[in-house]
């Protein structure tokens, strides 16, 4: 079965470093028991610019992550996404095919 992978890409200004940090490792935890492989990384070379990935173990499990359900994973997730500089948010899904 095919993986799916689903990236969320953003850049936080400095000053919401601390606040964005608290967030997501808020979210980690939540995400953890959902069905997802949640981590977020910041780019080498470009402090502040960070990509949420989720990772499937299939596309049904992906399909079913709208179904989650869970409000505070919504609230932490608008959260986090409203400390995006400008509102600028890019998301992408890749399917694994090999």
């Amino acid at each position: 079965m095919a993986r799916v992978l689903f990236t969320i890409s953003y850049s936080i200004p400095d000053e919401f470093r601390t606040e964005y940090i608290q967030l997501v490792s808020r979210l980690r935890k939540r995400v953890k028991g959902q069905g997802a492989d949640y981590n977020v990384y910041e780019a080498r070379h470009k402090s502040g610019h960070f990509q949420e990935v989720y990772l499937y173990e299939s596309v049904t499990e992906y399909e079913a992550s709208d179904d989650w359900e869970d409000e505070v994973i919504d609230e932490l997730t608008e959260k986090v996404h409203a400390l995006a500089v400008k509102g600028k948010i890019e998301y992408s899904t890749m399917i694994e095919r090999i």
